[in-house]
């Protein structure tokens, strides 16, 4: 993952769906009141719309620290979207780019192609999606967390049906229960 010459690093964090597509993300015992994020939202809003118009964009929302934007890139950033973050930097907003090694397509892609050759031999599959990082493809099925073979076979379809650097994450299974049915 390379980053344009105006990001920074942040860290992994927990995150909420924001208004408008944006995610706002803080680390434990530094996370802004819901108040401050709304008012955050709104200075911010125009940036997002702004850039998430450009080529290349994956996504965005909150930094950790809760004041600022990242977006995700699966390529290069176009000379307008370097402007619109120059100017937004210019009036006192903060925005950083993560450059992402592959796009929300490719790992769509890839994400099909390991749901086919599980699902060819035998392996149910409730839940299979791509990272915001778009670095790990997640996992989840009723035997599969809990059986060791399954473990390794997908392990061994995942290396010829994912990129290189793309992990492969098997998720505890949760059962789904559709509260329209439920006795409780």
């Amino acid at each position: 993952m390379t980053m344009s010459r105006w990001a920074r690093v942040v860290g992994a964090s927990s995150c909420a769906v924001l208004a408008l597509g944006v995610t706002a993300c803080s680390t434990p015992g530094s996370a802004p009141s819901e108040a401050e994020r709304a008012a955050q939202s709104e200075g911010l809003e125009p940036w997002f719309s702004l850039l998430s118009e450009q080529p290349g964009f994956e996504g965005g929302g909150f930094a950790e620290d809760g004041e600022s934007l990242e977006f995700l890139w699966s390529e290069p950033l176009s000379s307008e979207a370097e402007e619109i973050a120059a100017e937004a930097e210019r009036q006192g907003s903060v925005i950083t780019h993560r450059q992402l090694d592959r796009s929300s397509a490719e790992m769509a892609e890839a994400s099909e192609r390991l749901r086919l050759a599980l699902t060819e031999q035998g392996v149910i599959v409730t839940s299979l999606a791509p990272n915001r990082e778009h670095d790990a493809i997640s996992i989840q099925g009723p035997e599969l967390s809990e059986d060791p073979a399954l473990q390794e076979l997908a392990a061994r379809l995942a290396e010829d049906a994912l990129p290189a650097g793309v992990a492969l994450e098997v998720e505890p299974y949760v059962e789904q229960v559709d509260a329209a049915f439920s006795t409780d």
